[in-house]
């Protein structure tokens, strides 16, 4: 199953909330604050001064591979935003969704 978003409200109204109700449980959930925060930042219209455009760049330099080539050379200065480290209490696990996650992921 998916899901598709097709309106820029949608990611505020359902997607941002369904993953406050079910949190991530690993460093995507430090991905995800940080992509809320572009989120809130597009939706106050920030974007618009550049100030607000370079801190939705820098937040975007800092999900997943980094900045492409073509965005370091338009803005080589650009500094990735500060991703907090990430540390599960072992005790924040539920063995259910270990047991699930092991199932899937480790083939012995």
């Amino acid at each position: 199953m998916y899901y598709r978003v097709t309106k820029y409200n949608d990611l505020i109204d359902i997607i941002i909330p369904h993953f406050y109700s079910y949190s991530l449980l690993s460093l995507k959930t430090i991905i995800f604050s940080n992509w809320v925060k572009a989120v809130e930042l597009l939706a106050s219209g920030q974007q618009k001064s550049k100030n607000g455009f370079l801190e939705i760049l820098s937040i975007y330099a800092a999900i997943g591979r980094g900045p492409s080539n073509k965005i370091k050379s338009y803005f080589p200065d650009l500094v990735p935003a500060k991703v907090p480290e990430y540390n599960l209490a072992v005790a924040d696990l539920n063995s259910w969704w270990l047991s699930g996650y092991l199932t899937i992921y480790c083939h012995f």
